[in-house]
């Protein structure tokens, strides 16, 4: 053998070893990268777990103030005049109503 096929050889055992350490290299960035976003996609979905809580907690404190805020006005129409079955039906629905919120509220305090 001469000298060239020598070098011919030696620099092709180079190049696969070199193709072999690239992909090497490789597959284990990709895996170093999607053990990666598995942890990022768990907390993401913490996060979003925790919004959705304090959304939750946010529309039930805005719909018991709204009832509360209705049960204070029929209240005052009844000491102005007196109240009608319809209106004491009403107020005993949005108490019920209300502290149905409450409890749920105290249950999303809890969490």
């Amino acid at each position: 053998m001469n000298l060239q096929k020598k070098i011919a050889i030696v620099i092709g055992i180079m190049a696969i070893l070199g193709f072999g350490w690239k992909v090497g290299v490789y597959i284990d960035s990709r895996y170093a990268l999607a053990e990666e976003m598995k942890a990022e996609i768990g907390q993401i979905k913490e996060i979003q777990k925790k919004e959705s809580q304090r959304l939750d907690y946010k529309i039930l404190s805005d719909q018991y103030n709204v009832k509360d805020e209705r049960i204070f006005i029929i209240e005052e129409r009844c000491k102005k005049r007196p109240c009608n079955e319809t209106e004491i039906e009403v107020l005993r629905v949005l108490k019920t109503e209300k502290d149905e919120i409450k409890e749920q509220l105290k249950k999303l305090e809890e969490k």
